[in-house]
């Protein structure tokens, strides 16, 4: 689920200008341009004090609006959709969503399956070669290195063993996708023996100082295929293991403690204890230490298969989905349509735009911060991000 701030907080000024109206701290003033600061950080103070309470003494809290960018899991809409009063909602046709694009991991709420991590769609970025810079490269003369990820071979004459002197031209290098997915080049000339070169490090070495001498070069928006020079960076290896954790790029472990027993050894020894054998009795007639026979009884681990369910999700659910989309497209039949209806998930998330006064703000945070969906904690933590500061502790502290 992502949550991001179009626009907002709007009419702070106003809110606080009519509540000093109710006070009259504001009636000799056109607008709140014409208010003096002290006046303006008494109504702050003010506002502070009523934010906390009901019974409309907190009512100039609707008049502050926001403007939300969310995408979430169709299974969170709904309880969303309880705080009607004060939201307006807009969002893409559900045909016009499902069938603009294939299907992809990323349109649906897989964090907690084991194996899952985001997937960077590689895609290379438009070159502008108004601001693009070309330089040697420091460990390969015969590279020249453009700021935006791209690397040509400069001219040079080659003797072969005729002694005939042969001239090769400037040319661009068309680039392949190598290991791990990163662009790389192969360079081949009479100075060099054969490599195998990661485009990346290239860029990384010829435009970006390295004073700590780190090992390794990171893309930052996670895009393999975008070396543009601002979006690499050096790092260590932890340094790079903990940025792919950050980013959600690096899979969720799936290799879960499977234990001694299996399924069927693991009933029967739950069903013996829960009819009051002791853990010594079913560990002596099993052959295994005591200790094994207690964790297995009080949940200490959790058996689970080993199994990868982000993979199994895409095998099962995303494949078909945009094999039936294929066939949509081509026969525009109602019949396949409704089949892809009746295939979503649950966890397809929706993108919508949401209008939000800070009194449902508010209202929203109180009810839903505690809850078990780890949805409404990003949205709870957004909205108290995107309060003012000297407003924030009576809003959600209270």
């Amino acid at each position: 689920m992502e949550i991001k701030l179009m626009n907002g907080p709007m009419g702070v000024d106003s809110a606080l200008f009519g509540l000093g109206l109710s006070y009259g701290l504001t009636s000799p003033y056109e607008d709140w341009n014409s208010v003096p600061e002290e006046t303006q950080d008494r109504l702050k103070k003010v506002a502070a004090r009523l934010a906390p309470k009901g019974g409309g003494e907190d009512k100039f809290l609707r008049q502050i609006f926001y403007i939300w960018d969310i995408n979430a899991p169709s299974y969170w809409w709904p309880q969303f959709d309880q705080y009607k009063i004060g939201v307006t909602t807009l969002s893409a046709s559900k045909m016009h969503s499902l069938t603009a694009r294939p299907f992809s991991p990323n349109d649906f709420e897989l964090e907690g399956f084991s194996g899952w991590h985001k997937v960077i769609e590689h895609e290379k970025p438009t070159i502008d070669e108004d601001t693009e810079e070309w330089c040697q490269h420091p460990l390969y003369d015969v590279l020249i290195i453009s700021s935006q990820g791209r690397v040509k071979r400069k001219a040079y004459t080659k003797t072969n063993t005729l002694g005939q002197a042969r001239r090769y031209r400037e040319r661009m290098y068309t680039l392949s996708v190598g290991g791990g997915g990163y662009l790389m080049l192969i360079l081949n000339s009479d100075k060099e023996s054969k490599k195998h070169l990661y485009v990346h490090r290239l860029v990384a070495e010829a435009f970006i100082p390295n004073p700590e001498n780190k090992p390794q070069v990171n893309h930052i928006n996670g895009n393999k295929f975008d070396n543009r020079v601002e979006n690499l960076e050096w790092v260590t290896a932890q340094e790079n293991a903990q940025k792919a954790i950050e980013m959600g790029t690096k899979p969720i472990n799936y290799a879960c403690y499977q234990g001694k027993f299996t399924q069927e050894e693991r009933d029967q020894i739950m069903m013996r204890w829960e009819q009051g054998e002791t853990v010594p009795q079913i560990a002596k007639s099993f052959g295994v230490y005591n200790s094994r026979i207690y964790c297995l009884v009080h949940g200490i681990h959790k058996f689970k298969p080993y199994e990868n369910e982000f993979k199994t999700f895409c095998r099962e659910c995303i494949e078909p989905l945009n094999a039936l989309r294929e066939v949509f497209l081509d026969t525009k039949d109602n019949d396949v349509w409704m089949q892809i209806l009746g295939k979503l998930p649950q966890a397809y998330k929706q993108r919508r735009i949401c209008s939000v006064n800070l009194a449902v703000m508010k209202n929203i945070y109180h009810q839903r911060k505690n809850h078990k969906l780890g949805g409404w904690h990003r949205v709870c933590d957004a909205f108290v991000e995107a309060t003012p500061e000297w407003l924030r502790g009576s809003v959600y502290n209270a």
